[in-house]
């Protein structure tokens, strides 16, 4: 698997392809806020989800979920964004822990926010 085929699902949930509104409303509210015990760490989940906090592009969290070697699946419901982080070697961490993904994803989120930006400067 590489990284475009990991993020066609979460592409085709977040643009209403795979999923009702319905279910899309579902997805955007956790349900558990506690301590995992496997990260020793206070972790929101829900649905068979992590929501991951972002606090970027007036988006508060992604949903997404994570793997060894710092790999990753997460979808941005609100502006319709998916990031798929594949990696063939081992590293440690949890989401913006990992360097290598943390880099991709505030590149990514710069031009988001560079392009909302431009949006509102037009209107």
């Amino acid at each position: 698997m590489n990284a475009s085929v990991n993020s066609e699902i979460p592409e085709q949930v977040a643009t209403q392809k795979l999923i009702g509104e319905q279910m899309l409303d579902r997805l955007q509210h956790h349900y558990n806020n506690d301590t995992d015990v496997i990260f020793d760490d206070k972790i929101a989940k829900g649905h068979g989800f992590f929501y991951l906090p972002l606090h970027r592009a007036g988006t508060e969290f992604v949903v997404g979920h994570t793997g060894h070697g710092c790999q990753q699946v997460v979808s941005d419901l609100k502006n319709k964004v998916s990031i798929a982080y594949v990696s063939n070697g081992l590293k440690t961490g949890l989401y913006d822990l990992c360097r290598t993904y943390s880099r991709l994803q505030d590149s990514i989120y710069d031009v988001i926010e560079s392009r909302l930006r431009n949006s509102q400067a037009i209107l």
